[in-house]
């Protein structure tokens, strides 16, 4: 059930993303916010699924790799799309990827490590920061 949700999510933003190739900067780089954030979202659901035992290590360790990625990808177009629009919020914006990424590189270390408190403990900081890329996301509109 874990992996199912999971994998939907993937499927969703992809999606999304073929839909937003289309879209104004502007509306690209909202959209590249909210994958962000659903990219963190899911950050903490692995957290949560491996820190309660309901994700095995190596599902978890597949999910951080994918995050990281789609993270990376998302933060580079919603900064590409900034550019274009010549808006002052790319650096706000790269500085709240880079904060997320780095809690998902956190995430990574405690799955390698097999450190299932420090999972726990980072899943709050990880919705944490997908709320603050969801805020971003909005001030945009």
């Amino acid at each position: 059930m874990f992996h199912d949700r999971a994998w939907l999510r993937v499927c969703v933003l992809a999606a999304a993303a073929l839909a937003a190739a289309c879209a104004s900067p502007e509306r690209r780089q909202q959209e590249s916010l909210e994958a962000a954030a659903s990219w963190a979202a899911t950050a903490e659901m692995v957290a949560t699924g491996y820190a309660g035992n309901a994700a095995p290590r190596v599902f978890a360790r597949r999910m951080v790799e994918t995050i990281r990625q789609g993270l990376q990808s998302e933060g580079e177009q919603a900064a590409a799309a900034g550019r274009e629009v010549g808006r002052g919020r790319s650096s706000e914006i790269a500085e709240a990827v880079a904060a997320t990424a780095a809690e998902v590189a956190a995430l990574s270390t405690a799955v390698e490590q097999r450190d299932r408190g420090r999972a726990a403990a980072l899943a709050p900081r990880l919705r944490a920061r997908a709320e603050a890329l969801q805020a971003l996301a909005r001030a945009g509109r």
